[in-house]
């Protein structure tokens, strides 16, 4: 190839010039400056220009970029020229011969080259720019293409995944995504008058974020001005934008925070705008495909890498964030919108994000952000627009004279101040009011002031024989919400009004009242819309039944006042959410569950196992009130451990519940099944294997085990056989590959929660188990389960509790580490597990490297069936042994050393 060759004679004679100005510098005092600088110019080209060599060496190739510069009358022609010119400045063009005669005509042409060089510097200044000019041009080419290569290489790490089929990135997505805020932004957008909202299009502010003049705008305003619905207007408006101006790399995305989600919604704001990029994209992040390969959580750093990854593939993402105060509590979340609108990672996105005042919100965007605000005269007029349509389209206002719905107009599009929810209240109060005029002037003439003040005065406006069902209403609806991060399914809570405490009724087929009897007697407070109730998956990770009528606080300020210390000591404390009223409707949901039978269900058979039992039976629990009032027991184990182990009825409920020996225990067995947690027991029912299925089932559903736990133990502290009682658990396990399978445990529970993976907080359980001075029938078939835990997943090191330290407690409670009794030692599994903490741990408790199992001793089936091929095989042998997968080669030289150290031999018999 010429290239090359133009390639080396440019480095020879780079090569030439450096010499040349060394041997000058070296031998004359006071050489001129000029030849330093030639000599660094020169030195770095040269360097380049090996490199380049190297390159096109290595793949035999030769770059677009590099044949542009070789070019005639290019880069690389011009630099040959300019290093032949500047050999041509040296006396004779070149060095002097050493000898020892001439080192007296050295010193005259040294003095001559001084003499001389002032008479050639105005030119060696010349080309020393001209070369330091193209020495530019050739690296920023060469620049060029390498973060073109590099850019290359970023899109080919997103590739990778686009290979991925539909499915499998729809099943990423949906495990992605925690919150769908869709149904709160279609909910919004219908609330939009005509000609309303559009005033946010006429601000410069509007303008120049459209424009990314700035990349964060925050609207902010009082409770009820309208920030919601405002922000629903505004998502449509950009996502029209978008499709009809900016084309395909350009998007619109949303996030609603909201108060009945009950939850920081840092995470779920990350997870819904990767999942959206990704659909649109149609791949998916390297990295983060990698942790849901591992079905782990992904960190607030993670998340946010995999936006700023997924990001590469678009233009401009306007991203548009509503109520941030919503949030609960809300501090990583102004982080991550704090990061979202400063770090140069995400400056593609435009961020708008809507709040109330607050600050802690004021302090982060006043800071970054431009601000408007929702008090001005523009809301002024959609106030006056939505009550003009209010008055014009609602069947109750049109008997009025026009006279007085013009009256109404004025008087409430002007006292607003701003405050649509204001506007909505006023307007459900005086549609229930007589159309007389004398009657509608009188409200009109005692308004409230405040939405405090107009909550008040809507409590008590309702009618003495309706105040026990809105109070029980609002108190289902906020604790579905509390245990369930979900609104109450309507059917629900119609059903639950029946079972009152107010008044002991006994359930009814039928309800004596509907949807619309909700609505007209709660009005304003409550709102019905399509939800799901519960966020239920099969095992495919979709939803398993349809949208249904689900009932939420009209706003988040309806909330607050219920909740807050001013109805305290107001006239309507009635209707407060006192923290008794919510353990009483914990009791009604125990008595009711311990009243259920099988015969509940209507055409389901509990000895189904199918898929369509879990379909058929949670659609059932969307309509009727006791198979809700079974799972809500189940999940208050998780939910309210320390209200249930703190009243000791409650206590005795939960007891009673889960006694095998109870009229209602087949049913709510199958219901534990469909959370996952399916057991049972070999032996026949007893209190100790009620203690022992109480046990299990708080240590697998409670997050938060502990305060039952250890009630449970006090209770039968007199004797803790219960906990080595013989049990069969069933549970699902995935395995490298994402399968997932059924797999079924026989034994005692330590030595289930000794074998579950310690990622899961399995390894917690049993050292609390421990804590209580549990003693082992059998230490080494602990010491089994724990060593033998998630090899099935090798790959997956999350998915293991590397500490030590429970090894060491086990193995301190009298285990063999050499388990003498059985077919293969522990040490085998440890080493072929490459978990190098366990097999240091076990050598240094006694475990002989070289001693091989029994081959008449115990075997069992299950788990363990993994590790038998294992037999005949030293721990150094399995160490060796090639074909055996392991994360890197250092972790096998590293552990074979260690077996070494220990006087490990390699052999197999």
């Amino acid at each position: 190839m010429a290239e090359v060759g133009t390639l080396i004679a440019i480095v020879q004679l780079a090569d030439r010039v450096i010499g040349l100005c060394v041997y000058w510098i070296e031998g004359v005092r006071d050489a001129p400056a000029d030849l330093r600088s030639i000599l660094l110019e020169t030195s770095m080209l040269q360097t380049i220009f090996k490199h380049i060599e190297f390159l096109i060496s290595c793949d035999n190739t030769v770059s677009a970029a590099f044949s542009n510069l070789s070019k005639p009358d290019g880069p690389l022609e011009h630099c040959h020229r300019i290093l032949t010119s500047l050999i041509d400045l040296f006396p004779d063009g070149g060095m002097p011969t050493r000898h020892a005669s001439s080192s007296a005509r050295e010193k005259v042409t040294a003095m001559a080259a001084r003499l001389a060089w002032p008479f050639k510097e105005p030119k060696a200044r010349k080309l020393l720019e001209e070369l330091g000019r193209y020495k530019t041009a050739i690296t920023l080419a060469i620049t060029a293409e390498s973060t073109q290569d590099i850019k290359t290489i970023k899109e080919k790490a997103i590739g990778m995944y686009d290979m991925l089929t539909e499915s499998q990135r729809n099943e990423f997505c949906r495990w992605l995504q925690s919150t769908d805020p869709s149904p709160l932004h279609n909910r919004s957008r219908k609330l939009v008058e005509d000609g309303t909202c559009n005033w946010m299009l006429r601000l410069p502010e509007w303008a120049d974020w459209l424009a990314a003049t700035y990349r964060c705008l925050w609207i902010h305003g009082i409770p009820g001005a309208g920030k919601t619905v405002l922000a629903s207007y505004l998502v449509d408006t950009v996502a029209s934008h978008c499709h009809d101006e900016l084309g395909p790399k350009c998007a619109a995305l949303y996030y609603y925070c909201y108060f009945g989600h009950n939850q920081d919604e840092s995470a779920p704001l990350l997870r819904w705008l990767v999942t959206q990029l990704c659909r649109r994209a149609e791949a998916v992040p390297a990295e983060t495909y990698a942790i849901f390969k591992q079905r782990c959580e992904p960190s607030l750093p993670k998340l946010l890498n995999a936006l700023a990854t997924i990001l590469d593939g678009f233009q401009t993402i306007y991203v548009i964030v509503d109520a941030v105060d919503e949030s609960k509590p809300r501090d990583d979340l102004l982080k991550t919108l704090r990061d979202l609108g400063t770090d140069p990672r995400f400056s593609k996105i435009q961020l708008l994000v809507t709040s109330r005042e607050y600050l802690d919100i004021e302090r982060v965007f006043e800071e970054i952000s431009k601000p408007v605000s929702m008090s001005n005269s523009f809301i002024e007029l959609d106030i006056l627009l939505y009550v003009r349509s209010s008055l014009r389209n609602n069947p109750k206002f049109k008997r009025w004279n026009s006279q007085l719905r013009g009256e109404v107009e004025t008087i409430l599009s002007t006292r607003a101040k701003g405050m649509f929810r204001w506007v909505v209240c006023q307007l459900d109060r005086l549609q229930r009011l007589k159309g007389e005029s004398r009657i509608i002037k009188h409200a009109l003439a005692t308004l409230p002031r405040t939405l405090d003040e107009t909550y008040e005065r809507i409590f008590l406006e309702i009618s003495d024989e309706e105040r026990s069902f809105v109070r029980q209403c609002l108190r289902w609806i906020h604790f579905h919400n509390e245990q369930y991060d979900n609104n109450i399914p309507c059917a629900i809570l119609l059903q639950a009004l029946e079972f009152s405490n107010d008044e002991q009724r006994e359930p009814k087929d039928e309800c004596p009242y509907d949807e619309q009897d909700l609505k007209e007697i709660c009005g304003c407070l409550v709102h019905v819309s399509p939800g799901y109730g519960f966020k239920i998956h099969d095992q495919g990770d979709e939803l398993i039944h349809e949208a249904i009528p689900v009932v939420s606080f009209a706003h988040y300020t309806v909330r607050e006042f219920l909740d807050s210390d001013r109805i305290s000591t107001s006239a309507v404390a009635f209707f407060m959410l006192e923290k008794q009223i919510e353990l009483d409707i914990q009791r009604r949901i125990f008595l009711t569950a311990l009243e259920f039978r099988a015969s509940n269900f209507e055409n389901l058979s509990l000895e189904d196992d199918s898929e369509d039992l879990k379909v058929n039976v949670f659609r059932n629990l969307t309509g009727n009130f006791r198979s809700y009032c079974v799972v809500s027991a189940i999940f208050s184990i998780s939910s309210h451990p320390s209200e249930i182990i703190s009243y000791q009825d409650l206590n005795d409920h939960l007891f009673d519940m889960l006694n095998p020996l109870g009229a209602h225990a087949g049913p709510i067995l199958q219901f534990l099944y469909l959370c996952q947690l399916h057991w049972r027991s070999t032996d026949k029912p007893s209190r100790t294997l009620e203690c022992a299925m109480v046990l299990f089932s708080i240590l697998v559903l409670a997050d938060n085990f502990e305060p039952l736990a250890k009630g449970l133990f006090q209770k039968m502290k007199q004797s803790l056989d219960f906990v080595h009682t013989p049990l069969h658990f069933g549970m699902e396990l995935e395995d490298a590959d994402n399968n997932i399978t059924w797999c079924e445990f026989n034994g005692r529970m330590v030595e289930f929660f000794a074998q579950a993976p310690g990622g899961y907080g399995m390894g917690e359980r049993l050292e609390f188990i421990l804590d209580q001075g549990t003693t082992l029938h059998n230490p080494t078939a602990v010491l089994y389960s724990y060593v033998g835990r998630c090899r099935r997943d090798q790959d997956h090191e999350d998915r293991c509790d590397r500490d030590p330290r429970l090894l060491n407690r086990i193995l301190e409670l009298g285990c063999d580490p050499n388990g003498a009794e059985y077919a293969i030692t522990p040490l085998q599994i440890a080493v072929a597990a490459f978990d190098f903490v366990e097999v240091e741990t076990l050598l240094r408790a006694g475990a002989d490297p070289n001693r091989l199992g029994d081959p008449d001793g115990v075997r069992w089936s299950g788990i363990f069936g993994n590790f038998y091929h294992l037999e005949g095989m030293s721990a150094l042998f399995i160490c060796q042994d090639g074909s055996r997968k392991v994360h890197s080669e250092d972790e096998r030289q590293m552990l074979e050393a260690l077996l070494l150290q220990h006087g490990a031999e390699s052999f197999a018999t």
